[in-house]
């Protein structure tokens, strides 16, 4: 239950090779690639984090000057800040519609450590308006990164499941319980209906 039976890549064979552990069991079908997700595009967000931004909370974001792979701002994670920028979604109207939903999400890390990049998290999570959690998807930020001296650009692809009222709270973010040290930048977030 490692290998797909029909659906690999070399993307996903690599990121399995030699990995035998129960972490693996599940993983590639758990984990698609966003080009096998395919639907009507619902929303389409977009930051820069060169100035605040509606529905982004503005945390953690900091200048770095000509080092940020675009501009002069990113959102920084290290052992001070755990969670990245966050994009709050107040009103999940579109989302609800469809019974089957996917999130395409891109940008540009940069790391400080080799392989540290199978610490960062890609977190989305549902609350109702009374603040209580009920659903949380997360994945790991697990591109194989080759190194850590420039920019790599990543491209995470999750099935959800759709909110269950208009009224849900939806947060998007990046999460570092490791505390290692990455810059993100120009950062896009794609909701997909699926057919």
């Amino acid at each position: 239950f490692i290998l797909h039976w029909n659906h690999m890549s070399s993307y996903k064979y690599w990121r399995v090779f030699l990995r035998t552990d129960d972490r693996w069991i599940g993983y590639v079908w758990d984990n698609p690639e966003p080009a096998d997700l395919s639907g009507k595009q619902l929303m389409f967000i977009s930051t820069d984090f060169e100035k605040p931004a509606q529905n982004w909370n503005g945390n953690a974001v900091i200048d770095i000057g000509n080092r940020a792979h675009s501009g002069n701002m990113v959102t920084l994670l290290d052992s001070n800040n755990i969670y990245s920028d966050t994009f709050i979604l107040n009103k999940s109207n579109e989302l609800s519609k469809y019974n089957k939903i996917a999130i395409i999400a891109n940008g540009y890390i940069h790391m400080n450590k080799y392989s540290a990049s199978d610490k960062l998290n890609f977190v989305i999570d549902y609350q109702r308006k009374d603040g209580k959690l009920y659903y949380y998807r997360s994945r790991l930020v697990d591109n194989l990164f080759k190194d850590n001296k420039d920019w790599k650009r990543f491209e995470i692809g999750l099935r959800l499941d759709k909110p269950e009222s208009d009224s849900d709270v939806i947060k998007i973010y990046f999460w570092n319980p490791e505390k290692e040290s990455f810059f993100i930048d120009d950062v896009s977030y794609e909701f997909v209906g699926l057919e």
